[in-house]
């Protein structure tokens, strides 16, 4: 773990990660907090790791990065924050048969907050998980209808855009001024 003295990750301690983000809130634009964790090779979203996830939104973090599944899963968008559950692999130096295509998120920051996300497809099955490049055409509408089914399963759409899905948040999402709830847009 790190430490005064060295560098390290932090234990994935709510009560830890939380002072954490008190600590810089006041002096960051943003806030993103990256988690090694949750259930490899699974595509689900375990009811633990949302809670988990929209306590540390709670705690003031404006971006949830999540890893380690080796997989990519759904994203959502929470009291005007993202969350994204696995981005899947990018580059890896072997493959197994049950991995998959992945992808890269752009978000765009704004004075008002984020204001848009785009999921960027990328490729991750076989020796491309070595030298990913971004799909095209078919594959990358693939991949796409299956982020926008399972962001979906968390109240949040993907409208696809050729070969990019994006999700909008609107000011009132990005102010928190909307609906109580997940914010998502239709």
């Amino acid at each position: 773990f790190a430490t005064a003295t060295r560098s390290g990750v932090v234990p994935l301690d709510p009560f830890i990660i939380k002072e954490d983000i008190r600590r810089v809130r006041a002096r960051a634009d943003y806030v993103a907090v990256s988690f090694h964790w949750s259930i490899e090779n699974s595509q689900d979203v375990h009811p633990a790791d949302q809670a988990f996830a929209r306590d540390i939104i709670d705690a003031g973090a404006d971006l949830v990065l999540g890893h380690h599944p080796h997989v990519p899963r759904g994203l959502e968008v929470y009291n005007g924050k993202v969350i994204f559950y696995s981005l899947g692999n990018l580059i890896f130096g072997h493959s197994h048969t049950y991995w998959m295509d992945n992808y890269v998120a752009r978000v765009t920051l704004t004075g008002n907050g984020i204001s848009k996300v785009e999921v960027i497809p990328v490729s991750g099955t076989g020796s491309a998980l070595a030298q990913p490049s971004v799909l095209r055409g078919a594959a990358a509408r693939t991949l796409l209808e299956d982020i926008k089914a399972r962001s979906a399963k968390l109240d949040t759409g993907i409208d696809i855009e050729g070969d990019i899905g994006v999700v909008t948040l609107d000011r009132a999402e990005r102010a928190g001024t909307g609906p109580a709830g997940p914010q998502t847009r239709p």
